[in-house]
């Protein structure tokens, strides 16, 4: 990960002409209930905006609902989350990102979802939301040392990002999927 200097950098150069229609907001573990319907919204544009290749996936319904239970189950089983997203200025979730962090085990940190909602897109808002969700994670578990994450090769939105970050490759994972 880059250092809070560089990030600073590229919030000036990459990111504040862009979007400064919009609020960058944080939260841990529950999503704020203003919040919560429009993480359900994203989270359910997963299943049909993520670049996946060839690989052939469902469209999912995700509601405020099961979002809560999604949250529930994650703290009950020692994750926690750190969380941010953009809010336009009608109030609406327009962008959202999460890492998932053991408790028992805070040292390695996951990168769980990155979306935007695709009429907000070419604002750098999964820029802006992930390096916001990077201040948020360092100053919630200073513990963090290394945060992981991965995508599909055809994400080149979202590992172009990555690599703005600094993130590195350190494994390639191949995936098929066998129709029966």
């Amino acid at each position: 990960m880059v250092d809070e200097r560089e990030l600073e950098n590229l919030v000036k150069t990459k990111i504040d002409e862009r979007n400064r229609d919009y609020e960058i907001v944080t939260w841990i573990d529950r999503a704020p209930d203003d919040l919560v319907e429009g993480v359900a919204q994203l989270v359910g544009r997963m299943s049909t905006d993520t670049p996946r290749g060839d690989l052939s996936w469902g469209s999912e319904v995700w509601d405020t609902s099961r979002w809560r239970e999604k949250e529930h189950d994650a703290f009950h089983s020692g994750r926690g989350r750190v969380a941010a997203g953009a809010v336009d200025r009608r109030g609406d979730l327009v962008a959202f990102t999460d890492i998932g962090v053991w408790k028992q085990e805070p040292s390695v940190a996951e990168q769980w979802n990155t979306i935007v909602r695709p009429d907000h897109r070419g604002h750098r808002l999964g820029l802006a939301v992930k390096i916001g969700n990077l201040r948020h994670l360092r100053r919630q578990v200073p513990e963090a040392l290394r945060l992981e994450t991965w995508n599909a090769n055809e994400n080149t939105r979202m590992i172009a990002i990555n690599d703005l970050l600094g993130f590195q490759i350190v494994e390639r994972v191949d995936q098929y999927q066998l129709a029966l």
